[in-house]
């Protein structure tokens, strides 16, 4: 068979790839790669008929039970790219040959057969960083290809939002840019199905930092780098000396909020995105950065588990024709009990650790929530706000309400009677009372049901946190049918801040009605922290 060829040359030209003596003809070359192009058209034509709408359903299946998308893309393809690779810059001529040829293929099976769309835009993805990765010198056909990878890769993510192994692709892409690097590896480390290899990737950007030395990550702003550091403290747990927080970690802290508010007035609109990627770092503290036993994302799994037990109903042929191949792997299921969580609950909020990603997230809100009348900090506020309403939605968990205690309640409802004093005056010209309009704007649905309000679309934001284990049961389930154009996705126009100060105000007063923490009246329109909780 040409698949176990392929298989049997790669091993035997790996094998010989220190060998000086073994550099290889362009005859040599030519073969293989006609070798490999074989194997690649025979794959695709066992999909095309294997897929076909006159398949029988034992045909079908015989794809997904066979993983034959996966060693497609590793005899046919990535073994020989490594030979390639490692052979450069000899190979260089035939390596750009095989991506354009592989990749002319992918692209023809994302057309031909869908089924397996998510894993061919990935393995597109994978092309494109190969691409990328071999243009050392010109520096716009790097950042083409990057664009490239970035793209398939985002695609894929937006069918399997809940797979960190595609924001850790995301992570790698994000070089230079620090920030953003870090918000990807969280992001795929507090996702619904983490990504455990990003827990070693990250520390290429954590030890420099840590060990002060910065120098190797010369595009990074200083501002980044000293959000960085309290978070690479805590990762590699030196962030805790005598059971309290390491002088170390505290000075890293301040001086990171020390010139953050300055930072955000200088950058005004550009903080944005970068305030939403310091909100989902920070909550990835919480939750240890991935680590599988945390007992929040325990927490959380058993919340999913429960859901998961009534699914709508689908006839398991449609499921299997309609779903990605990624979506009909197994659940993710909690390691501990609903008699367990509480105990290890407990267990977590006494460790020093869990209080500093409390103490650097806590410090940051409360930052952002002191610019008052700045929009460009909404999109923080908005997702911190998302996090703590997850958090209060464990109506079976009571010790969770506790986790939350500390959070900057004083700051909060200042910036929320702001928000309120400033939308009384945009509703003071309609006939009806002020505090009417108020009131009502609070008691809407946080998300409307899918036939009401349809020019309320999802916010920037919500693409960028969405799949992460705390928002998994935030979002309704089709709150992301609704997307627009996905160039539009992240504009910023006027129903786009007006629909994010209505849900700043909703999750607030959401909020309030635990009546824990903050409380509403209705009579005044106004917020108000309540000083002894019940």
């Amino acid at each position: 068979m040409v698949g176990n060829k392929c298989i049997h040359v790669d091993r035997a030209q790996a094998a010989a790839v220190h060998d000086p003596n073994t550099k290889l003809p362009s005859d040599h070359w030519q073969a293989l790669i006609a070798l490999h192009r074989t194997l690649l058209h025979e794959h695709h034509d066992f999909f095309l008929a294997s897929q076909h709408p006159s398949a029988s359903p034992a045909l079908r299946r015989l794809a997904v039970e066979r993983s034959m998308p996966a060693r497609m893309w590793k005899h046919g393809i990535h073994s020989f790219l490594e030979l390639l690779r490692q052979r450069l810059p000899d190979s260089m001529e035939y390596m750009l040959a095989f991506i354009y040829l592989a990749y002319q293929i992918l692209a023809l099976l994302c057309e031909t057969v869908p089924a397996f769309e998510d894993i061919w835009m990935e393995c597109l993805g994978d092309l494109g960083r190969y691409r990328m990765a071999m243009e050392d010198e010109d520096v716009r056909d790097c950042d083409t290809w990057a664009g490239v990878a970035r793209s398939w890769y985002t695609k894929v993510a937006d069918k399997n939002p809940i797979v960190g192994r595609l924001y850790h692709h995301l992570a790698i892409l994000a070089r230079p840019d620090a920030l953003q690097q870090i918000y990807y590896y969280s992001r795929s480390l507090t996702c619904v199905k983490r990504f455990a290899g990003a827990r070693e990737s990250i520390r290429t950007l954590l030890d420099p930092v840590v060990d002060h030395n910065a120098a190797s990550l010369p595009h990074a702003l200083p501002i980044d780098i000293s959000f960085i550091k309290p978070h690479g403290l805590q990762f590699l747990g030196r962030s805790v000396k005598d059971d309290r927080a390491s002088e170390e970690f505290l000075m890293a802290k301040a001086e990171f909020l020390d010139s953050l508010d300055n930072y955000i007035g200088r950058v005004t609109a550009e903080w944005k995105d970068r305030g939403v990627w310091v909100a989902v770092t920070n909550i990835a503290g919480w939750f240890d950065y991935g680590v599988d036993d945390n007992a929040l994302r325990q927490a959380f799994l058993i919340q999913l588990s429960e859901r998961a037990k009534n699914p709508p109903s689908t006839a398991p042929e449609e499921k299997s024709r309609t779903a990605s191949a990624i979506e009909q792997q197994d659940p993710i299921k909690p390691s501990v009990t609903l008699s367990q969580i509480q105990k290890k609950l407990e267990q977590l909020a006494a460790q020093q650790t869990f209080k500093n990603a409390q103490l650097l997230s806590n410090a940051t809100f409360a930052l952002a929530l002191r610019r008052l009348g700045d929009k460009n900090v909404l999109l923080h506020i908005n997702i911190m706000l998302a996090f703590l309403t997850s958090l209060s939605s464990f109506s079976s968990c009571a010790y969770i309400f506790d986790l939350i205690k500390d959070t900057p309640w004083s700051d909060l409802v200042t910036f929320l009677n702001k928000l309120l004093e400033t939308e009384s005056q945009s509703h003071s010209q309609t006939n009806t009372s002020n505090s009417e309009n108020i009131n009502t704007l609070l008691s809407t649905a946080l998300f409307p049901a899918d036939d009401e309000r349809p020019d309320e679309l999802p916010l920037p934001e919500d693409y960028l946190t969405r799949g992460l284990i705390w928002a998994h049961g935030y979002f309704p389930e089709n709150w992301f049918a609704r997307e627009r154009n996905e160039e539009e996705r992240y504009l910023e126009s006027a129903s786009t801040t007006r629909n994010r100060i209505s849900r700043v105000l909703r999750l607030g007063y959401a909020i309030a009605k635990q009546n824990r923490w903050i409380s509403y009246d209705a009579s005044t329109c106004s917020f108000s922290v309540i000083t002894s909780a019940p």
